[in-house]
């Protein structure tokens, strides 16, 4: 069956008053930007998609090359978010990109001299209705009497990082030196297992080996 796509009214809803959702069309000689929140709806025009998607991919290149061009990532700010007029008003944003910018990473762009990732929680979902799937999604019922096991054999915090080596690592991965611990891996299998069903088993540390799984 092909599916539905989510009618509008219904992806509004699945927004909180803090998210905003951008779905970009690249074309010639305007591209667009359909910007969503919980009870508003606009339409913004942005610069061709020939130019987006040079300046993307060229700024890419960049961070690859653990370059730094703070002109770029401020001139791309201006050409994908600055005129969003919501976007100063949410913290949230969830992206459904279009073309080359499915590699660019947004959070890298410059907004006043700071990373919009320094001010913003950035998602990228493929569409609206997968983002209502998600949303919408539900622990199948035949399944709930299976058991959860959390294993987090890297219990200990990850050194501190600078937010531009974040970037980076988001981009082209993490150097070998930068393989520790991975954070937060305690708290989301406790989280995990305290709003799946019970009984559950979370394997944490020295526990968690291949007998005690």
């Amino acid at each position: 069956n092909i599916p539905i796509p989510v009618a509008l009214s219904t992806l509004q809803k699945d927004l909180s008053p803090s998210d905003l959702f951008i779905e970009y069309v690249f074309d010639s000689p305007v591209s667009y930007a359909l910007a969503v929140t919980n009870t508003t709806v606009r339409r913004y025009e942005l610069p061709a998609k020939d130019q987006i998607e040079r300046d993307s991919e060229k700024y890419r290149s960049q961070i690859m090359k653990r370059g730094i061009d703070a002109a770029l990532a401020a001139k791309l700010f201006g050409e994908l978010l600055a005129p969003i007029q919501e976007y100063k008003q949410k913290a949230h944003l969830i992206v459904v990109p279009d073309g080359k910018l499915h590699l660019l990473p947004i959070s890298a762009l410059e907004d006043s001299g700071q990373y919009v990732l320094a001010s913003h929680i950035v998602s990228v979902v493929p569409s609206g209705s997968v983002l209502d799937m998600l949303q919408h999604r539900r622990i199948r019922t035949e399944r709930k009497e299976l058991p959860y096991v959390g294993v987090a054999a890297w219990i200990s915090k990850a050194p501190p990082t600078t937010l531009l080596a974040t970037i980076r690592r988001a981009v082209s991965g993490p150097e070998r030196r930068e393989l520790v611990a991975l954070p937060e891996s305690r708290n989301e299998v406790e989280t995990i297992a305290g709003d799946l069903p019970k009984p559950s088993t979370v394997l944490l540390g020295d526990q968690a080996t291949k007998t005690e799984f």
